[in-house]
């Protein structure tokens, strides 16, 4: 099984936190839009790759700043979605390579050693700044 995990939020090294800390699971650090490590995020040896991690646009149930927007699903039809919330984080990260994950998953099976490996060799060396 094919297991993404978020690596956390409290500016630790992840070897140090569970799930993040488990071998075979690719473990998912944030970014930011300044190509820089999230100010929260853990770190360290078993962070597989980073993602982006903060200002992220998510749905929530309950919000209280209600936004609109449209989204267009095909030429025909419009449909708004009213329950938005920037979140930020890890687990606002990890879904970006999960994503990635199913897609090529779709493809064919990987073992969770080969998409581990997949993934990490997709993954752009000397990006990210203050890491």
């Amino acid at each position: 099984m094919n297991l993404q995990v978020a690596a956390g939020n409290d500016r630790l090294d992840a070897s140090t936190q569970s799930p993040a800390r488990v071998p075979s699971a690719i473990t998912v650090a944030a970014s930011n839009i300044a190509d820089r490590q999230a100010r929260n995020s853990n770190f360290g040896r078993v962070i597989t790759l980073y993602a982006p991690g903060e200002h992220i646009i998510s749905t929530w149930i309950g919000n209280t700043r209600v936004l609109t927007i449209l989204i267009v699903l095909s030429q025909y039809s419009l449909f708004t979605a009213q329950a938005i919330k920037t979140k930020s984080g890890t687990s606002m990260a990890a879904p970006h390579v999960a994503g990635l994950v199913a897609t090529f998953l779709s493809f064919g099976r990987y073992s969770p050693a080969q998409m581990k490996d997949y993934v990490k060799g997709l993954a752009v060396d000397g990006v990210l700044s203050g890491v």
